[in-house]
């Protein structure tokens, strides 16, 4: 059994590491702008016609002959669980660059490189796992996972050390055929096409500008843009936005009914969110610049329950200086034998 569990931690792990190779980690962008003043129809109407008048291309033109554009995401996430003899804490922090460019060497015209390490742990998993409903000792009670990611034209490799519980292990590992480059780029000249073909009058703006901001007064969202160099926007969350969501029968039509529902549930387990602020950037040519999620939420303690605290520093951003990959990716084994280890 407890093997099992192992192999099933172990995978959690992965899909983990798996998610931070997908979506990148980094700085790069600037968010930092003048955000002390909340958005005017008029900062709406600004950004949108500018954007609409534009020539740029959301991740650049890829039909150039030098075309390259990449993402470096970065991740920091930090759980704490305490009191009720539920001592957890979860945390996982790393960073990976990924880029893709023109190739006239390769099949698909196109190359891609990525790279990145990751650093996660949990401790007191079997706690956790008792709390809600399983039997003692069904869980160890740590994971851990440390070292390096690699993506190139087709493959996920994976390295370093992978600990579930006392089986402690130490290899490279590969995922084959993760991906192929051509259905990225399908979805790059997708997304291009999208943001070029943005076609809007200026009645359609204004009319725009008026739902938005209707919606951000009826939400009690603030909003705030900085457009001095490129676009920089900050958009802030509080709870007196998540009651509206869950009470506010008139908006209910208007918020898709996951969202409702997630907002009831984070009331119902008396969070509070102390910042929820959301940050996305685009350059002076109106291109994808970067995007940025900083959460602090927690719960006190009462007489049975624990008190509770989540933390995540999230950013992607715009890069296209492409990665070395080792040497040695040849080398690495089916990612089946790390499973074996914990199964």
């Amino acid at each position: 059994m407890k093997k099992r569990i192992s192999a099933i931690i172990l995978t959690l792990v992965l899909c983990i590491s798996f998610c931070a190779c997908l979506f990148g980690c980094g700085g790069g962008a600037e968010f930092n702008g003048n955000f002390n003043t909340e958005a005017t129809d008029e900062n709406y109407s600004e950004v949108m016609t500018s954007i609409l008048e534009s020539d740029g291309e959301l991740f650049g033109d890829e039909t150039s002959a030098d075309w390259a554009t990449g993402l470096k995401v970065a991740l920091e996430l930090a759980y704490t669980r305490t009191g009720a003899d539920q001592d957890v804490a979860l945390s996982a922090k790393g960073d990976f660059t990924f880029v893709v460019s023109k190739d006239s060497a390769a099949s698909s015209g196109y190359s891609a490189a990525g790279k990145g390490w990751a650093d996660i742990s949990a401790n007191g998993l079997e706690s956790l796992a008792g709390a809600l409903g399983a039997p003692e000792g069904a869980f160890p009670d740590t994971a851990l996972y440390k070292g390096d990611m690699f993506v190139d034209n087709t493959n996920f490799y994976i390295g370093g050390k992978f600990e579930v519980g006392e089986t402690k292990v130490e290899g490279k590992y590969v995922v084959e055929d993760f991906y192929t480059v051509s259905d990225l780029m399908e979805a790059i000249e997708d997304i291009n096409a999208g943001y070029g073909e943005l076609d809007m009058s200026s009645e359609d703006v204004d009319d725009a500008v008026d739902e938005i901001m209707a919606v951000v007064e009826a939400l009690e969202i603030k909003v705030y843009i900085d457009t001095s160099n490129g676009v920089k926007v900050k958009v802030s969350l509080s709870n007196d936005t998540l009651e509206t969501i869950a009470e506010d029968e008139d908006l209910q039509e208007m918020i898709p009914e996951d969202l409702r529902e997630l907002a009831v549930s984070l009331l119902e387990a008396d969070l509070s969110i102390n910042k929820f602020d959301l940050y996305f950037s685009l350059t002076s040519d109106y291109e994808f610049a970067g995007i940025k999620l900083d959460v602090d939420v927690s719960r006190p303690a009462t007489a049975t329950t624990p008190a509770e605290s989540l933390k995540i520093m999230f950013s992607v951003t715009d890069t296209e200086s492409k990665p070395a990959l080792p040497t040695d990716l040849d080398t690495y084994s089916d990612i089946s034998t790390l499973g074996e280890s914990f199964s």
